[in-house]
């Protein structure tokens, strides 16, 4: 029977790390972004708001013209809010979204003030213990904590942000008075397009459903034809309180996603830089 658990913890233990594709160190990450603010000074700024529970350093990446207007949508992009979710995905759209600045497209969203704050990896800590295949908390940060669990649950009147991580993020957004008007957070490893709804008690309105089903279709088409879309609940079959995406919609009613991808999703990058050039098109177009 020892022998039996044994196997089944080793079993599960190397399907945690199965879909790993290759994953530069948290300190490549942050040296990339620190290489794109040099090479792009008028549009990129690497930022800092404060310090994991291991002592990493928190890092995001802030695309706009400066200077900054008060009163422009802003865009968040999170990866890896569960370390060892990581898909190689959002790491890289930093540098391809500065590399199209030029593009009529981009050109017209950032003309119009709007910014974009990338976060590469949300949860440093989970995910360098998920890279280095060390037994230690993966999915969740160093004190054990699931960070998409951990949102002001605004409509049960729940505070929480009791993690350095979570709050660092909502303070550096204060900060910067990012009006948010859009928000996607990446996954793995379900194949599915999720908005809000974790809990019963987030009553989106109608048309705001409808947009998020409008754009959840759109992306469906582009990304790769074959995911599952829905509210929250029903796309994971389970409620759940304090997640990123509800707390994102209820303060500030913006289009929020999650996005869960597949094993091996690092080699769909050419669909995500269209659905990016999509959301960011439509960013522009909402009044």
């Amino acid at each position: 029977m020892r022998s039996r658990t044994l196997l089944w913890i080793v079993a599960l233990w190397l399907t945690a790390c199965s879909h790993a594709p290759p994953a530069p160190s948290y300190r490549e990450i942050q040296d990339t972004l620190t290489v794109l603010e040099q090479n792009h000074p008028e549009i990129a700024e690497r930022l800092t708001y404060g310090n994991s529970v291991n002592g990493n350093e928190l890092t995001a990446l802030r695309i706009a013209r400066k200077p900054l207007r008060a009163s422009a949508k802003s865009v968040l992009i999170i990866g890896a809010i569960h370390g060892d979710e990581y898909m190689n995905i959002v790491d890289r759209l930093g540098g391809w979204l500065l590399s199209v600045s030029d593009e009529p497209w981009m050109h017209g969203f950032l003309d119009a003030g709007h910014r974009i704050y990338l976060v590469p990896i949300a949860n440093p800590d989970g995910f360098e213990n998920w890279r280095n295949r060390r037994l230690k908390p993966r999915r969740n940060n160093a004190n054990r904590v699931d960070l998409n669990r951990d949102f002001d649950v605004i409509s049960y009147g729940e505070p929480r942000l009791t993690q350095p991580e979570t709050r660092g993020l909502i303070e550096l957004l204060d900060r910067e008075t990012a009006s948010l008007h859009l928000i996607m957070s990446y996954h793995c490893c379900a194949g599915a397009l999720a908005y809000p709804g974790g809990h019963y008690k987030l009553n989106m309105a109608e048309e705001d459903k409808q947009r998020h089903i409008e754009i959840a279709r759109e992306l469906h088409r582009i990304l790769w034809g074959d995911i599952k879309t829905g509210d929250w609940k029903s796309v994971v079959d389970y409620t759940g309180k304090g997640v990123a995406i509800d707390y994102f919609y209820e303060r500030y009613r913006a289009l929020s996603f999650l996005y869960e991808g597949i094993f091996d999703e690092q080699r769909l990058f050419p669909h995500h830089a269209k659905a990016w050039q999509y959301l960011l098109s439509r960013v522009v177009g909402e009044q």
